[in-house]
C-alpha cells in the first residue's frame, strides 16, 4: 500500500529569490547552492512556490537517491508536487545513480598510460584546443579525483608547478598524473611538454607527492613522457 500523501502547508506568498539563485548558479556553479535551492530550480516551472515546496520535499524525501523506487505519479502523490516535476526529479535521481556507478568503476582502475588514454580519449581527443588535466591517485595508483589545470595547452599558457601542486595537495593525493591533448592528432611531445614535465616532477618530489606520469593523447594514440 502506498504511504499517505503528506499535506503541504498553504503558503501566503512566495519568496522572490529565484532570480538571485539563477545568478548565483551562473556565476559560481551548482556547488554554490544547497539541496533545497537546487530542487527549487528544478521544479520551478510546475509549482507556484518552488522554494518552500522544495524545502518541504527535501524534508520529507531526503536526498534524491531515496526517490528512485517511485514512479512519477506515486511520487507526485507522496510529495504533493505536480507529476511533471516528479518526473524531472526521478530523471535526476537516475542520472545521479549512473554517474556514481561510473565514478566508482573508474576509481577501481589502476591508471597505466593505456588507461589514461582510455580515460582521456572521449573527453579530449575531439577538442580543437588543448586542455591539461591532473589525475589524483591513491596509494595503490587508483584514480580518486581529477581537475582541469588549464585550457589552451602547455605551450600557449603559462603553467607553474604550484598551479598544479596546490590542488593536488589539497586532495591529499598519494601521487598524480598529468594528461593533455594535441588537437593536431600527433601525440609526439613538444619541447615545452618535456620541460614542463621535468620541472613539475622536481617540484612534486620535493612535496612528497610524486608525478607518476605525463601522457599526451591525440586521435592517433598516446605517448608517455615518463614511462620506460
Amino acid at each position: 500500500m502506498a504511504p499517505p500523501a503528506p499535506s503541504l502547508r498553504p503558503l501566503k506568498s512566495c519568496p522572490p529569490s529565484l532570480d538571485l539563485l539563477r545568478r548565483l548558479l551562473a556565476k559560481s556553479g551548482p556547488e554554490a547552492l544547497g539541496w533545497t535551492e537546487l530542487v527549487a530550480l528544478l521544479i520551478e516551472q510546475d509549482t507556484p512556490c518552488p522554494l518552500e515546496t522544495a524545502a518541504s520535499l527535501c524534508e520529507q524525501a531526503g536526498r534524491l537517491a531515496t526517490l528512485r523506487p517511485f514512479r512519477p505519479r506515486a511520487l507526485a502523490r507522496l510529495t504533493g508536487v505536480p507529476e511533471s516535476a516528479a518526473l524531472r526529479l526521478l530523471v535526476c535521481a537516475e542520472l545521479a545513480r549512473r554517474w556514481n556507478e561510473a565514478l566508482a568503476k573508474e576509481r577501481q582502475t589502476v591508471l597505466t598510460p593505456a588507461k589514461v588514454f582510455d580515460w582521456a580519449h572521449p573527453k579530449l581527443t575531439s577538442l580543437g584546443h588543448e586542455e591539461v588535466w591532473a589525475l589524483c591517485l591513491d596509494g595503490s595508483g587508483r584514480l580518486t579525483s581529477s581537475f582541469q589545470v588549464s585550457r589552451g595547452g602547455i605551450g600557449s599558457t603559462s603553467i607553474l608547478p604550484r598551479d598544479i601542486l596546490g590542488p593536488v595537495l589539497r586532495e591529499s593525493a598519494a601521487g598524480f598524473l598529468l594528461v593533455h591533448n594535441h588537437p593536431s592528432g600527433d601525440p609526439t611531445p613538444s619541447r615545452q611538454d618535456q620541460e614542463m614535465t621535468d620541472a613539475l616532477a622536481r617540484a612534486a618530489a620535493v612535496c612528497g607527492t610524486p608525478l607518476v606520469d605525463h601522457v599526451v593523447v591525440a586521435r592517433d594514440g598516446y605517448v608517455s613522457l615518463m614511462s620506460a
